[in-house]
C-alpha cells in the first residue's frame, strides 16, 4: 500500500512538471486535397502554431490560406521528417505583393495576387520534436509582419516537382486547448504513419502493453475461482484492468518512438521532456493494475485517488482518453 502510494505521489509531481509543458509545442493537424487555392486549408487562427502534416504530389503545391490584420506577424515554416528526400520551400501570395518573380510553374498564382518566393535552403539538421515524438528536418522559414489587411495564401512546393510528405508550420504562440489534449494522443500514430513508418511500427508497441497488461491481470486474478494471487474480478476490476491496459498501450508506443527519433537527432532536452509521457502513464498504469487486482469496496479516498489519475492521464496524453474516461467510470462505480 505505501508503495503504491509513493508510486503515485512521484506520478503527481512528475507528471505536474510535464503538464506544463506543452504550452512550448505546436498542435498538429492535418490537410488533404488542399493541390490549388480554391481548396487551399483555411488557418484560422495564425498567431497559434499549427503544425500541418500534408503531402505533395509530383508537379503540385499544397496551399494554406489566412486572414491577417496590418502589422501581425506571419510566421511560417516547412519541414520533411527525413533527409535526403524531397526538400520543400514555399511561396507566399498576397494582393500587397507585386509581381510573380522565381514562381515555380506548378504553383498557382490567384488573379490580382503577387509573390514572394521562400526557397529550400541547405540542410540545417535534424531537430527533435517532444510532444509528437519525431526527429524532423526543416527546409525553408519565413518570419514577417504584413503591412496590409487581407487574405493571405502559402503553397508549400518542391523544387523538383517530387511527391512525398510535407510539413508546414503556421504560427508563433505555442498553446494547447482542451480540444487539443483529445486529439493529441489520437494524432500521434497518424503523424508517424504520415513519416513513413510501417504499421506494425506505429502500433505493433501500443498493442504489446495493452495485450500485456490485460494477461497480467488475468494471471494475477486467476478468474472468479479464487485460484489467483488477487481477488475476485469486479465490473470495477475489469474497467480499472482495461484503462491500465490503454495506459500501457499508450506509453509502450511514446516509449519506442522517442527510441527512434533520439537514435537520429541524439540526446536533447527534448527527449527528457518526453520521458515524461513514458514515465508518468507507466506508473499510473502500474497503479490501476494494482488497484484492478486487489479490488476493495471504493472509500472516498480511493475514488478521489482514481479521479487525480484520470486527470494526470488527460494532462500528460495517457491512454487515448479512453482510459482516463475509463479511470473516471471505475471512480463512480458502487461498491460489491
Amino acid at each position: 500500500m505505501h508503495r503504491r502510494s509513493a508510486v503515485l505521489a512521484f506520478a503527481v509531481a512528475f507528471g505536474l512538471s510535464a503538464a506544463a509543458a506543452p504550452a512550448l509545442g505546436h498542435v498538429p493537424a492535418f490537410a488533404a486535397d488542399n493541390d490549388d487555392p480554391g481548396n487551399a486549408t483555411y488557418v484560422d487562427d495564425p498567431a497559434k502554431s499549427w503544425s500541418f502534416y500534408d503531402r505533395v504530389d509530383a508537379n503540385e503545391s499544397a496551399y494554406y490560406r489566412t486572414y491577417l490584420e496590418s502589422g501581425e506577424r506571419l510566421q511560417v515554416s516547412t519541414f520533411v521528417p527525413r533527409d535526403g528526400g524531397i526538400r520543400p520551400g514555399f511561396v507566399v501570395l498576397s494582393p500587397a505583393l507585386n509581381g510573380t518573380e522565381g514562381v515555380p510553374s506548378h504553383v498557382e498564382v490567384p488573379d490580382g495576387y503577387g509573390a514572394r518566393v521562400v526557397e529550400p535552403a541547405a540542410s540545417g539538421g535534424v531537430e527533435y520534436e517532444p510532444f509528437t515524438p519525431a526527429a524532423l528536418y526543416r527546409t525553408a522559414e519565413l518570419n514577417a509582419t504584413v503591412d496590409t489587411t487581407g487574405t493571405y495564401y502559402v503553397a508549400a512546393y518542391d523544387p523538383d516537382r517530387a511527391a512525398g510528405a510535407v510539413g508546414v508550420v503556421v504560427g508563433y504562440r505555442e498553446s494547447f486547448g482542451v480540444g487539443e489534449y483529445v486529439t493529441v494522443p489520437l494524432d500521434r500514430p497518424r503523424i508517424h504513419e504520415w513519416a513513413g513508418q510501417p504499421a506494425w511500427a506505429v502500433y505493433g508497441p501500443i498493442l504489446l502493453g495493452l495485450l500485456g497488461t490485460l494477461a497480467a491481470f488475468a494471471w494475477w486474478t486467476g478468474g472468479n475461482d479464487g485460484d489467483g494471487d488477487g481477488g475476485d474480478r469486479t465490473p470495477r476490476s475489469v474497467v480499472l484492468a482495461a484503462a491500465s491496459a490503454l495506459y500501457a498501450g499508450g506509453a509502450a508506443g511514446v516509449a519506442v518512438q522517442t527510441a527512434v527519433a533520439a537514435s537520429i537527432s541524439g540526446l536533447t532536452a527534448g527527449v527528457l521532456l518526453t520521458l515524461g509521457f513514458v514515465v508518468v502513464p507507466t506508473a499510473l498504469a502500474w497503479y490501476l493494475l494494482g488497484r484492478a487486482v486487489d479490488d476493495h469496496p471504493p472509500s472516498r479516498a480511493r475514488r478521489l485517488a482514481l479521479l487525480a489519475v484520470a486527470a494526470l492521464g488527460v494532462a500528460t496524453w495517457a491512454g487515448f482518453i479512453a482510459g482516463p474516461a475509463l479511470v473516471a467510470l471505475g471512480a463512480g462505480l458502487p461498491g460489491e
